[in-house]
This record gives C-alpha cells, sequence and structure tokens, in this order.
C-alpha cells in the first residue's frame, strides 16, 4: 500500500471519529510541526502517529484520544486486497480545489495538501511573482492564499498589484494579518480596492480549510 494511500486511512479514521473540519485542523497542526514534511513510508508514518499527531491529539482531544490512534495503527495493519487499493489510488480530478500559496517556503502548502488530500485539493507554493504569473496563465486557481506569516520577497503594494491580476472568480486570501506583513499586505489591498479574505492566525487554521472546501461545492 502507497504511503499517500496509508495516510488517506489516517484521514478517514479521524474524520469518523472527529468532524471532517476538527480532523483536517489536527492533521493540519501535526504537519506543521514537522515543517509541512507528508510521511513518505510506513515507518516515518508510524512516527507520525506516534509523535506529532499524538501529541496534536492529546492537547486538542484530550488523552481519551489516544484510543483513537491505536485504531488507526490496527487499520494500517490490516491486509487489503489489490483491487482496493487501485480504486482509492485514482484521485478524483473533479472534485480538487486548485489552491496556489505564495510564501517563501512549502510548509503550507504542504500541510494544506497533507491535512486534505489529493483528491479534494492540488496545492502549489510559489516563492517568485514571475513564476507564479507562468502558472496562473496555465490554470486558474480557485484560491490563492497569502502566507504573510512566511511571506515572498514582494513588497505589499507590488504584492497587492500581483493579487490584482487575478480574475473576479479567484478567491484571495491573506493568511496571517495579524503579522506585521500581513497588516501591510491588507492595506495595500484595501487601497486598491482588490477583494480578499483575511485570515487571522490566531483563528486556527479552520477558516482556511472551511473556504477551500466551500469552493469544492
Amino acid at each position: 500500500m502507497s504511503a499517500e494511500l496509508e495516510l488517506q486511512l489516517v484521514r478517514e479514521a479521524l474524520e469518523n471519529v472527529l468532524s471532517s473540519r476538527t480532523a483536517g485542523a489536527v492533521l493540519f497542526e501535526a504537519l506543521t510541526k514537522r515543517g509541512g514534511d507528508v510521511p513518505s513510508s510506513r515507518e516515518a508514518l508510524l512516527a507520525f502517529l506516534r509523535g506529532e499527531l499524538r501529541d496534536t491529539l492529546v492537547i486538542r482531544q484530550g488523552p481519551e484520544s489516544l484510543k483513537l490512534l491505536e485504531e488507526v495503527e490496527r487499520e494500517l495493519d490490516r491486509p487489503r486486497g489489490r483491487s482496493l487499493d487501485s480504486t482509492r489510488e485514482v484521485p478524483i480530478l473533479t472534485m480538487t480545489v486548485i489552491v496556489y500559496v505564495l510564501a517563501s517556503n512549502n510548509v503550507l502548502s504542504h500541510s494544506i495538501a497533507g491535512a486534505m488530500g489529493p483528491n479534494r485539493v492540488a496545492v502549489r507554493a510559489f516563492h517568485q511573482a514571475s513564476t507564479f504569473r507562468a502558472a496562473v496563465r496555465m490554470a486558474t486557481p480557485a484560491i490563492v492564499v497569502l502566507e504573510s506569516a512566511s511571506f515572498p520577497p514582494i513588497e505589499p503594494t507590488e504584492m497587492a498589484e500581483l493579487l490584482r491580476e487575478l480574475p473576479d472568480t479567484t478567491v484571495r486570501a491573506v493568511s496571517g494579518i495579524d503579522t506585521p506583513y500581513g497588516s501591510a499586505a491588507l492595506s495595500a489591498l484595501s487601497n486598491g480596492y482588490v477583494p480578499c479574505t483575511p485570515l487571522d492566525r490566531r483563528e486556527g487554521i479552520e477558516p482556511l480549510l472551511d473556504l477551500i472546501r466551500s469552493r469544492r461545492g
């Protein structure tokens, strides 16, 4: 079974007990603790379950949530037929939301992708305005997220102009308006009459994941 398929089983197990909203936030926070590095092997996945995911679950849901992780490990050890694997590994492309992230690193993009899965979201990170513009010409994203906590080397006024170029159908989200760069970018967007969705990091990751889910509908 592929590492991505095993991670999908973890998502499903969490969503069977927690709400989809809470399960996504738990996975996102746990993946962020490891720098957005999605487990790529059985050993890495088990280390993730027993480390970052365990710690995040206990903080959010209490010690009783450890029983859930025990069930997840048993689920991973259960033998599965080839037909199930091949069926699961076909992504539902028509339901994926294209999300572009403007940031100086890949932590946010990898954490979103790992938390939601490839059948729900297709995420790419961009560190330069030129590569971002080229990508938008090739495929229009449903959502563009400016990660202000680790912003790319683009001045707020230039960022406002960059986001102005997007089609009206694209949601522009500014994550981290509580940071100095986020506040400056929000002001530049407002002064330029560029519509955007402000997101405060103190409210957690749930509002951003909710925004992505809303575009699937």
